[in-house]
Parts: C-alpha cells; sequence; structure tokens
C-alpha cells in the first residue's frame, strides 16, 4: 500500500474502494448550537470587551488584554487581565475576534461587529 500512495503514509483515499464499511448513524456530527446562553453579567462584558477592540483597531492601535483590563476600571466590576484572556478565549472561538501575537493585538472581525450590535440591542 505505501508504494502506491502518494505520501509517506497511508491515507484513507488510498485505500481501495469499499474494503472500509461507513456506519452512516456514526459519521454524522450532532447539530451545533447557533444560540449562545450568557448571562446578563457576561453579555455586558463582552459587549465593553468588543466595543473596547473596535475602537483600538479604529485608531490604529492594537489591543491588548492590559489596555482592555486597565480601561474596565470604569466598570462596577473591573476586569483583570486573565479574565479579559479568559473572555479573549471564548471570542475567538466563536470567530467574534482574531487574537495577534506580540504588538499585532486583538482585532474585531465581522462576525463580532454583528456580534456587539445584537449585545448592544440587548443591553439597552
Amino acid at each position: 500500500m505505501l508504494t502506491v500512495s502518494d505520501g509517506r503514509s497511508i491515507q484513507l483515499h488510498d485505500l481501495p474502494h469499499g474494503l472500509i464499511r461507513v456506519d452512516k448513524q456514526k459519521t454524522k456530527k450532532p447539530q451545533e448550537k447557533n444560540t449562545i446562553q450568557l448571562t446578563m453579567m457576561d453579555k455586558l462584558e463582552y459587549a465593553f470587551i468588543l466595543e473596547e477592540i473596535k475602537m483600538q483597531n479604529e485608531k490604529g492601535e492594537p489591543a491588548s488584554r492590559r489596555v482592555i483590563s486597565e480601561n474596565s476600571k470604569s466598570l462596577s466590576n473591573p476586569l483583570t487581565t486573565q479574565q479579559v484572556r479568559h473572555r479573549l478565549d471564548f471570542l475567538e472561538k466563536h470567530h467574534y475576534v482574531t487574537k495577534g501575537r506580540g504588538r499585532a493585538g486583538t482585532k474585531i472581525t465581522l462576525e463580532g461587529v454583528d456580534f456587539l450590535l445584537s449585545l448592544k440591542e440587548i443591553i439597552k
């Protein structure tokens, strides 16, 4: 099999058709939930973080965890840099932001702008 394969390892497409039986019940992916369950506190924090990132991006400045944390001191519950990191991980997982390394900072995506607008509507 290795001599007829394309690379250094045997891939599924290298095997003869019909050799492997695929159970369609097992290959179906569970349906993803499109709705995210957030508390009102979560919504306020995510809206604040996304707004901060958006403002920093519009100024052409990097949006860092430290800057977001410093600016959160105006909130009733300020965020530590670790809390900001955790929330940014969530936002990146849902494609609302992209995190850059070093001075690149964090950037808001189009999905993130839409999410921010929906959060602002809820918070009103």
